[in-house]
């Protein structure tokens, strides 16, 4: 299209038309080709990441890496055409110094865009060490199909302090009933009146020492720490929970990460609350993209397989 209105614009010069007609011609095929390689770049990217069904996740992964290439070459693939015919117009109408000016602008330009282009494509291409965590989602919705007869699964988490020091006593029961994710719903009294506290799935279910012997948040993707609606974090990023007056926290949420089947559940793990409010890996410390600098493990539990609730409570 921008070769197009070029020879357009080079039609009209040499039939004595005016430079209006020129221009209009030239500006209105490049503003339409530029425009659509905007589109591909702009709307492009959501159309690589629609799919349905599990294998939509690696597919979206490749779709992205390739789409987003693919807008980026196309898009500067225009822009080259753009400055190129630019210049040959620009030596056609004005003198040398003057053409050369405005040649050295649009080179300007160029590299503006060809940098913005490349910080784009930076953004959305998606190296293969970051497809890892999606493979591992695929491969456990994959394996938790089996174990789909057995919905819903219930869990449950008895909250004790095991530590002199505080008095963080409750309980957590967790439900499964698709692989969406889990219901969380509990009570946990003795926290701070009308304070926030960090909520984590911690990696072990070991309690030799206390809540100290459990490990770090379960974190099988080697990811910062973070909000819980977040995609890169921890699987065990529950976020906070809200006491009341009485230092009572009432909740009842669903966490779409964790899950009570496959080999990513959380049973034989632990729930692990914390002194202090989870600050989602935004304090900038080390240890806020490690811990969220929550603080103390003020009461804590191993999660276990637990029988339906009586019909009655269903």
């Amino acid at each position: 299209m921008l070769l197009q209105g070029f020879c357009f614009g080079g039609l009209v010069l040499d039939q004595g038309s005016q430079s209006q007609i020129l221009q209009l011609g030239y500006l209105s095929s490049t503003t339409i080709s530029m425009g659509f390689g905007l589109l591909c770049l702009m709307f492009g990217q959501g159309r690589a990441l629609r799919g349905e069904g599990t294998d939509s996740i690696d597919i979206a992964i490749e779709n992205l890496k390739e789409k987003s290439y693919q807008c980026f070459k196309y898009f500067m693939l225009e822009l080259l055409f753009f400055h190129i015919s630019s210049f040959l117009l620009m030596w056609i109408y004005y003198r040398f110094l003057v053409a050369l000016i405005i040649n050295i602008i649009l080179g300007l330009f160029l590299m503006l865009f060809v940098r913005n282009g490349y910080d784009i494509v930076k953004e959305l291409y998606v190296e293969e060490g970051d497809a890892k965590s999606s493979e591992l989602l695929l491969k456990r919705l994959n394996q938790n199909y089996a174990d789909l007869g057995q919905f819903p699964i219930h869990a449950y988490c008895l909250i004790e302090p095991r530590s002199p020091t505080h008095n963080a006593r409750g309980y957590v029961k967790l439900t499964q009933s698709s692989v969406l994710g889990v219901q969380l719903t509990g009570q946990i009294s003795g926290l701070t009146p009308n304070g926030q506290h960090g909520f984590h799935i911690h990696e072990y279910g070991d309690l030799s020492n206390g809540c100290t012997s459990l490990g770090g948040h379960y974190n099988p993707f080697a990811h910062d720490h973070g909000a819980p609606e977040q995609t890169h974090n921890h699987v065990g990023d529950l976020g906070n929970i809200q006491a009341d007056s009485q230092g009572v926290s009432n909740f009842d949420f669903m966490d779409k990460k964790i899950h009570l089947v496959g080999p990513f559940s959380i049973i034989g793990r632990s729930c692990q609350v914390h002194l202090l409010a989870d600050d989602m890996g935004l304090g900038g410390t080390a240890d806020s993209l490690k811990t969220g600098s929550a603080g103390a493990r003020v009461g804590c539990g191993v999660i276990g397989r637990s029988p339906p609730p009586p019909a009655a409570n269903l």
